[in-house]
């Protein structure tokens, strides 16, 4: 990149730039938008306009942003607004990416750090004969949360291994029965039968 490129964009981003020697990055020190990435609003005569920063960055440095590619960072900081850390890529692109460098298999469900509810909480609501409203209360969570996991669309993955441990455990109660005739003392092997 070119002194020039470089000015020009120091030039629109006044005091929101700190460039990290160490990784090349440049920080951008204004707002950011709700998922990290900084964001700069143009004041037009009859509109205003937001942008993201690494993506007027790259128009800058680049040219017009072809149409159905995004611009994605190779350094993998969201606030980054380096040229030379920028490409664009379709979104397939963008998320082999983030699979190559390993940042897809963050955790889900319960098994997240930010999880309000614990694996053992998921199945205490599964398990709970206690109504939803009384088990949001007492987990502090909202009455969706505990209907969206007694119906399978929350923490599906240990909704579908509790599901299948109780269709399990009721064959293997369906078995006993069958076999020791609906839990009959009397009539378990080994037991005599008084008259």
């Amino acid at each position: 990149m070119d002194a020039d490129t470089v000015n020009t964009i120091i030039d629109v981003f006044p005091d929101a730039i700190v460039p990290i020697t160490e990784c090349g990055c440049w920080i951008w020190m204004k707002p950011l938008d709700r998922t990290g990435y900084g964001r700069i609003t143009a004041l037009g005569q009859k509109e205003r306009l937001t942008v993201q920063a690494h993506r007027l960055s790259w128009t800058i440095t680049n040219g017009a942003i072809p149409d159905g590619l995004k611009v994605c960072h190779s350094c993998d900081i969201r606030c980054c607004v380096n040229p030379d850390h920028l490409f664009v890529g379709t979104q397939a692109e963008n998320m082999q990416d983030m699979v190559r460098k390993g940042r897809a298999n963050s955790p889900r469900g319960a098994d997240s750090p930010s999880a309000k509810l614990k694996r053992e909480d998921v199945l205490f609501i599964l398990s709970s004969n206690l109504s939803g409203v009384d088990l949001a209360r007492k987990f502090g969570v909202v009455g969706e949360t505990i209907y969206r996991i007694r119906n399978g669309s929350g923490y599906r993955d240990i909704y579908q291994s509790h599901v299948a441990g109780a269709a399990e455990r009721a064959a293997s109660t369906r078995l006993t029965k069958l076999t020791y005739g609906a839990y009959d003392p009397a009539l378990r092997p080994g037991r005599r039968v008084r008259s």
